[in-house]
């Protein structure tokens, strides 16, 4: 077992050498590389063993896992992978990856994957820095261009929590939903194909669509950092969010066009939507948002907007073309960590205001953009 230390990080040291095992390995990369790409390049260079494995700190294996993907990794593949559960989506059940073979467009983590370590038909994983998807995915287009040959365990042995999901992950390094599927999965050894079940039953496709466009080098990673609570690192600093970005933030309904021609995200997926920005090195913060509707006036009446939290005093002017802009000014000390803007308002279901409508979602106002200055 091969720990990387991906910067500094004593408290990992310490784990690792609690165990008093020489057969783990302590590796450290002298600055965080930004992304999983870094140390699971260095563990597989580093690694003696013939078949390479990769577990995310905070993802967790059935005690079989490695068992059933040695039993798929035979001569007419490369690249063996199980079906992991993704769990905690803020608005869904457990989804499904890596149930069927993967394919491009399809999602697999990477602590579902093994590969032998030497091999011609593998690709490599790519530098944070240069980027342009995320790395897990960008790694498995790697290999089939590289003409790897794929097979599925179909055992579902991979609990994951998607750190993006939770926000604040990298910065709490709370454990506890982890800790209590480990407890679980000690308890019932069957809770995989449980949860698969669950998700199979509540509709979950068996693959996971995934085919997002590039986006410029640095971009994807630095998103990534954001939402787990880290500043940005690799790309110019993003001070605008614009509806149609293909990056998902809490608590916002699928992007739409407008009448404009433009685009625009309802909120009212949950009570609070927000999204997360790098904040101007001034302890002043403005705050600009353009709302494209409004089902009903009381909506903008009763509009809140707060940064990082802190409810904010409003302005909301109406312009010529039926539009709003909402600004917002708050002190916020000046630091690294990015700045999140949430808007709240009252919300209401189109059939609340005409029988005749389709639309049964709980919508608050429609947003085309959040600036930070």
């Amino acid at each position: 077992m091969l720990v990387v230390e991906d910067g500094r990080d004593r408290a990992s040291r310490r784990v690792v050498g609690a165990t008093g095992d020489p057969r783990v390995r302590l590796l450290r990369l002298p600055r965080t590389s930004g992304s999983q790409a870094g140390p699971n390049a260095l563990g597989w260079r580093r690694a003696r063993a013939p078949v390479i494995a990769y577990l995310g700190h905070d993802d967790i294996w059935h005690p079989e896992h490695l068992a059933h993907l040695l039993e798929g990794l035979s001569a007419e593949v490369d690249v063996v992978h199980a079906t992991t559960l993704m769990l905690g989506h803020p608005h869904a059940g457990p989804l499904l990856a890596g149930r069927r073979v993967w394919t491009p467009g399809t999602f697999v983590p990477p602590s579902s994957i093994a590969h032998r370590r030497d091999h011609a038909r593998l690709g490599t994983w790519p530098r944070s820095a240069a980027q342009r998807r995320t790395v897990d995915y960008e790694f498995l287009e790697r290999c089939s261009a590289a003409g790897a040959r794929f097979a599925a365990s179909g055992r579902p042995t991979v609990f994951k929590y998607p750190a993006s999901w939770g926000m604040d992950a990298y910065r709490t390094r709370d454990v506890a939903r982890q800790a209590a599927i480990a407890d679980r999965l000690e308890r019932d050894p069957g809770l995989g194909r449980e949860l698969e079940a669950e998700a199979l039953a509540a509709g979950a496709d068996p693959v996971l669509p995934y085919d997002p466009p590039p986006a410029a080098a640095g971009v994807i990673a630095d998103y990534a950092r954001r939402q787990r609570g880290l500043p940005r690192r690799f790309a110019p600093p993003l001070r605008r969010w614009d509806a149609d970005t293909p990056f998902d933030h809490p608590g916002w309904h699928g992007v739409e066009s407008s009448a404009d021609g433009g685009h625009h995200r309802w909120t009212g997926h949950a009570e609070r939507a927000s999204v997360r920005l790098d904040a101007p090195r001034r302890p002043i913060v403005a705050v600009r948002i353009e709302v494209v509707y409004a089902l009903a006036p009381e909506q903008l009446a009763g509009l809140v907007v707060d940064l990082d939290g802190a409810p904010l005093s409003t302005t909301v002017a109406a312009r010529p073309d039926g539009t709003h802009l909402v600004l917002a000014r708050a002190w916020r000390r000046p630091s690294r960590s990015p700045v999140e803007v949430g808007v709240r308002a009252p919300l209401l279901r189109p059939t609340d205001l005409d029988a005749a409508a389709r639309d049964r979602r709980r919508l608050g106002v429609a947003v085309r953009s959040i600036t930070v200055a």
